[in-house]
């Protein structure tokens, strides 16, 4: 199997894993006071695009030569890191 192969799997992976976040978070909002359930939906908001931009960035990784590969995949890395960091800035919500 292709490095480009793993990353791709990988990158799909990740996107069923945030899917399933989303839904948690979704889940937990609904049960939330009216300010913290408008906050968390707009947390929820920022994550589906991040989501969204993600996916996008899957399918380009998909049909690229190899040197456009690497600063794609450093790209989605990045985008990685900042859902990971609004996920976490969301859940902190009902850690209290």
């Amino acid at each position: 199997m292709t490095t480009r192969k793993r990353y791709s799997d990988r990158m799909a992976t990740t996107l069923k894993a945030w899917s399933a976040q989303i839904a948690d978070l979704q889940a937990k909002a609904r049960t939330a006071d009216g300010e913290q359930q408008a906050r968390i939906g707009r947390k929820v908001a920022d994550l589906q695009q991040q989501r969204t931009e993600y996916a996008q960035q899957m399918w380009k990784t998909r049909d690229t030569r190899a040197a456009v590969f690497r600063d794609m995949r450093q790209g989605a890395e990045r985008m990685a890191a900042e859902f990971r960091k609004t996920y976490m800035q969301a859940t902190s919500r009902f850690a209290s």
